[in-house]
């Protein structure tokens, strides 16, 4: 018998009572206000606060947390069509543009190539030692903006899921689904990281860029491995497109 969509439907309804976790849980369902920081402002629609989703199920007995993975904003499961899918939602309250570090690092090393350090070291303003630092550092460096939020993709995938389909297995005695089903449905399952940016600020300085091609070709490898697909996205076009995905908040 193998995991279905249906199990994680459950799962879901699971996060939505607080009672099931510690006595300190934070809401798993929430505004999508809450959720994206107030990215977005319109409240009618609402998702899974998966920061708290994962908050809750890395609550120990003493009511403390520690050493929490990296988790994205929100989560939606979309499901009833032929292409069920499990949308992961990071919300940046900044815009695409913005200064470009590893050029700017270039930039310094290329000034003091124009400086001749590294062929005569005699006219050159710094050390030799504080050279080579500076050519390991650029070497090695990347934006730690794209870092963080790879490392989000990555653990809310492989981390934090897991360990939510163990923490149901833990309480529900009578659910016999396995790990490794659950891991075998995950991979399989169509999937969409969407990475949600403030609108561009007009007032932009020249010297700064769009690190957006920088976060699709950093993403390109998950598409293979974890079957998963990146939109990166402003909040213009999030509205346009997306929002109206979400479950709607009925007036009452």
């Amino acid at each position: 018998m193998s995991f279905t969509d249906d199990d994680f439907v459950e799962i879901l309804n699971y996060c939505k009572d607080l009672s099931n976790f510690h006595e300190n849980a934070e809401v798993s369902y929430d505004n999508i206000v809450n959720v994206s920081d107030s990215l977005i402002e319109d409240s009618r629609f609402r998702l899974f606060n998966f920061d708290n989703i994962c908050k809750n199920i890395y609550t120990k007995s003493n009511g403390r947390r520690s050493n929490l993975p990296a988790s994205a904003d929100g989560l939606y499961f979309i499901i009833g069509n032929e292409n069920n899918a499990l949308y992961f939602f990071e919300f940046k309250n900044v815009p695409l543009h913005a200064a470009d570090y590893k050029k700017e690092l270039k930039s310094i090393k290329e000034s003091l190539n124009n400086n001749h350090c590294y062929y005569q070291q005699d006219f050159c303003p710094i050390t030799s030692h504080t050279l080579n630092s500076l050519d390991n550092i650029k070497s090695h460096y990347e934006d730690e903006r794209i870092c963080k939020l790879k490392l989000k993709t990555t653990e809310s995938l492989f981390f934090i899921l897991p360990k939510l389909f163990q923490h149901y297995k833990n309480n529900r005695p009578d659910f016999n689904k396995t790990h490794e089903e659950f891991i075998d449905w995950l991979l399989k399952l169509n999937k969409r990281f969407i990475l949600v940016f403030a609108n561009d600020n007009p007032n932009i300085p020249n010297n700064h860029f769009s690190f957006e091609n920088k976060l699709k070709d950093n993403y390109k490898h998950f598409e293979k491995v974890a079957h998963i697909e990146t939109s990166i996205i402003k909040k213009k076009d999030f509205e346009e497109k997306f929002l109206n995905k979400l479950e709607f908040i009925p007036d009452i």
